[in-house]
């Protein structure tokens, strides 16, 4: 398998609704950007430098067969790819360390909170003198969000139901995925 992978910076507010927001007048964005929405964007760009009067079969091997997969593109601070935290990890309620993964091994807990931050990556560290085995820690991204606030004001006099308020929750710019 042939792998491109692509470094991602926002150079603006990016927001890509959930299909499952709580209210209607508000679009909560996911905290990556899914690989149907990267296709979407390149299909576009293909679309304004391609003369092309059938999409489905002329740029069926690029876009629609399969053949190439379009993955999500997660938080990669300093350069490493972040991928989506196992729902197995849980950790001692109130304690953020250490962390536990369920299904590797059969752990006691008192209470058992999941780990409740979107994506994850597991970073390596020799031992030392002391304690010689390599030690693994978590590392989790700060991932930013940018809440906007628009109101659609009929009558700018006027300040009746029929204005409404639209909340918008994006990732912020200038984070970079892969």
């Amino acid at each position: 398998m042939n792998a491109l992978t692509l470094c991602i910076r926002l150079l603006q507010p990016v927001l890509v609704a959930q299909a499952q927001s709580s209210e209607e007048n508000s679009a909560i964005g996911h905290s990556f950007l899914p690989g149907s929405a990267l296709r979407g964007a390149l299909v576009a760009r293909y679309l304004e430098r391609h003369a092309v009067k059938d999409l489905a079969g002329d740029a069926r091997p690029l876009f629609f067969d399969g053949s190439v997969r379009f993955l999500n593109a997660y938080p990669c601070p300093d350069g490493k790819r972040m991928l989506p935290t196992p729902l197995s990890w849980f950790t001692e309620k109130g304690e953020p360390e250490p962390i536990y993964d369920l299904a590797a091994r059969n752990v006691v807990m008192k209470n058992p909170k999941g780990v409740d931050v979107p994506f994850c990556r597991i970073e390596y560290e020799d031992g030392d003198a002391a304690s010689p085995q390599v030690q693994a820690r978590a590392r989790f991204p700060d991932l930013e969000r940018q809440v906007d606030v628009h109101i659609t004001l009929e009558d700018q006099n006027d300040r009746t139901d029929e204005n409404l308020v639209y909340r918008y929750d994006a990732l912020a710019e200038g984070q970079v995925f892969m």
